[in-house]
């Protein structure tokens, strides 16, 4: 099928690895989501041409390829709700063309690499719901395109000014749950331990 360029995969019981030819593929969107697969995700991941790749609700682990600072043509890329872990790679602070960002959901651990301030088109930033910690810096918040910026449920322990209040109306932020200073009353009991 070597003129296929829309590949689907969605809502079936697919499972097991996935292989690394499948992004040496010239294709502009690949949907994984909904599956069972259960392996980590290729190293070739950064060889691939598409714009928009979804691999939400399977079983994926292990850390985010480094090759992913290679993908020139991505606009949109969705790793939510799997079991990914290690640290965000500092290359995807290389991604100047993405739009939407969605890590939201796994294991992910560790502080935010200062790359990230290299997503100069990014309008939604999800990163809610893993173990991050650190600060949160002022050029995330600060961003002329990030319309919205989800980092709720980690362990962030600090946050830059522009990110406490935003005073933006074009712009969404949620910071909920986190161990940030003056907030111990809005952690959730799993993490009021860890916080203090």
């Amino acid at each position: 099928m070597s003129s296929l360029k829309y590949l689907d995969l969605r809502f079936n019981n697919f499972e097991g690895e996935l292989p690394p030819q499948l992004f040496d593929k010239d294709l502009d969107a690949l949907f994984l989501n909904e599956n069972r697969f259960v392996s980590t995700i290729p190293e070739t991941l950064g060889n691939s041409s598409a714009s928009v790749i979804v691999f939400a609700n399977n079983k994926f682990h292990g850390c985010i390829p480094s090759s992913i600072g290679k993908m020139s043509n991505l606009d949109e890329i969705v790793f939510m709700n799997n079991d990914l872990g290690g640290c965000l790679p500092v290359e995807v602070g290389l991604l100047k063309n993405v739009t939407v960002f969605n890590a939201a959901g796994n294991l992910l651990s560790g502080i935010l690499p200062k790359t990230l301030d290299g997503l100069s088109h990014v309008e939604e930033l999800d990163i809610s719901h893993n173990t991050l910690t650190g600060l949160v810096p002022e050029n995330l918040c600060s961003s002329l395109s990030l319309k919205n910026f989800v980092f709720s449920f980690n362990y962030f322990n600090g946050e830059a000014k522009g990110c406490e209040a935003r005073k933006r109306k074009d712009m969404s932020l949620d910071d909920r749950n986190n161990c940030l200073p003056g907030r111990a009353k809005q952690v959730s009991k799993r993490m009021s331990a860890y916080c203090e």
